[in-house]
């Protein structure tokens, strides 16, 4: 049984992208941040998230992973967002027996976030139980990310390994109001 719990899995690429998490990311961080470093110019991502940011969001990811609700799937996820403000808001995603209605992490932290009146964000964490592949946002929960703009994003496995990326490249041609707005002109 899969269960709709958002999770675009890929098979880490050795050390390139290999990074802390957590405790791990404290440890060894130069290493580490060179690491990670590396892998963000191979992907072109802004390094707009601090080490002490980072540990804040993965910190907050874990927690909500632990608080997951996946019965079905036994597929924990934990998300967290970084507002422009500073504030990190996490979500865990959330099975339901009726599959399409359960909800990813991602989309329960963003969705956590505007109830709050929150709407730039600079970055998101997204950590699962899977080691040997990272866990990305779905497709579903990268057209809702997008609608707040362009943020970092990155994934960590339980063993430290991490990957960085930016939404603009997980979701280069994301339907926004501008093709609405261009939609209405056409009428």
């Amino acid at each position: 049984v899969v269960a709709a719990t958002c999770g675009v899995r890929a098979a880490a690429p050795g050390a390139a992208g290999s990074g802390g998490a957590g405790g791990r990311w404290n440890a060894g961080r130069e290493k580490d941040a060179r690491r990670m470093q590396t892998h963000v110019s191979e992907t072109k991502a802004a390094a707009s998230v601090t080490a002490e940011e980072l540990d804040r969001m993965i910190e907050a990811a874990d927690k909500a992973k632990a608080n997951a609700y996946a019965p079905y799937s036994n597929f924990r996820v934990g998300a967290a967002l970084l507002a422009t403000s500073g504030e990190v808001v996490s979500g865990c995603n959330v099975e339901n027996s009726s599959y399409g209605l359960s909800n990813c992490a991602e989309r329960t932290a963003v969705f956590k976030a505007a109830a709050q009146g929150l709407r730039a964000f600079r970055a998101i964490v997204v950590t699962s139980d899977l080691t040997g592949v990272f866990t990305y946002p779905c497709g579903a929960c990268r057209q809702v990310l997008s609608e707040f703009g362009n943020m970092d994003v990155v994934c960590l496995q339980p063993n430290g390994h991490t990957s960085r990326t930016t939404l603009r490249e997980l979701l280069p041609h994301a339907f926004s109001k501008d093709d609405l707005d261009e939609a209405q002109e056409q009428k």
